[in-house]
């Protein structure tokens, strides 16, 4: 029993270590797209990661703790790795979902736990909406349709400047950018 708590505080170190590895590497990193390919990317890396540091003897080992442990599965389409404890369908929950929602949609990330298990939040219809934006090409959802889900998402990017692309313009032309229609 001793072995399989050290093994899961490993690996949840391991994917601490390669999430702030992940963020902090991702300065121009813009929109929820952005956000949620460099976590999965990194998510993606912590076999590798455990191998390379004597943790696990190869990464299909790795990968096969990382699912059981953490109750993740395999998300088709990509190399990503699902959080089903978190996942709602049609939405699909990722380390990279958590990075994309956590500085834009939430003041703080913990709550991200209690909107993605809640079937009808605010939460899981942002990320419906992100999604769908990504299956069109697009790093990011419309700014309007965002704010007619959560008002609080205006509010965060009002406090977080970095979202001001347009150095030397005011709130007031940032706000002006938004389609109102």
């Amino acid at each position: 029993m001793h072995k399989k708590n050290s093994i899961k505080q490993l690996l949840r170190r391991g994917c601490l270590l390669l999430g702030i590895s992940a963020i902090t590497g991702s300065a121009l990193a813009w929109d929820f797209a952005e956000h949620r390919k460099i976590g999965d990317r990194a998510m993606s890396l912590i076999p590798r990661y455990l191998v390379e540091n004597g943790i696990f003897p190869d990464e299909a080992t790795a990968d096969s703790v990382l699912l059981r442990t953490l109750n993740m599965s395999h998300v088709r389409e990509s190399n990503a790795y699902a959080m089903n404890e978190l996942t709602q369908l049609p939405n699909i929950v990722t380390y990279g979902t958590l990075c994309g929602l956590a500085g834009d949609h939430v003041a703080n990330p913990m709550l991200l736990e209690t909107g993605l298990q809640t079937h009808f939040s605010k939460t899981n219809r942002t990320l419906a909406l992100e999604t769908r934006a990504m299956g069109e090409f697009l790093t990011g959802a419309n700014s309007k349709e965002l704010l007619d889900i959560n008002l609080a998402y205006g509010i965060l990017a009002i406090k977080d400047l970095s979202h001001f692309y347009a150095y030397g313009n005011g709130l007031n032309e940032h706000l002006k950018i938004i389609d109102l229609a």
